[in-house]
């Protein structure tokens, strides 16, 4: 969906932090937030900070 709709994706699924698998140079843009198993919502918050404020500063697009 994310593809179709030229989105970069956002998840917590490590499964798509495996370019043989899943190739970012095809896509918007993956990014995989890497957390505790059990993160609580300021642990997540946190991380979408940091990868917005990242953004500001690099562009995603076919990068993991």
């Amino acid at each position: 969906m994310c593809a179709a709709e030229q989105r970069a994706l956002v998840t917590l699924a490590l499964d798509f932090a495996n370019p043989p698998t899943f190739d970012p140079r095809t896509t918007s843009g993956v990014a995989v937030l890497r957390l505790s198993r059990n993160p609580a919502p300021s642990e997540v918050v946190a991380a979408t900070t940091t990868l917005l404020d990242a953004l500001t500063a690099h562009v995603i697009t076919g990068s993991l």
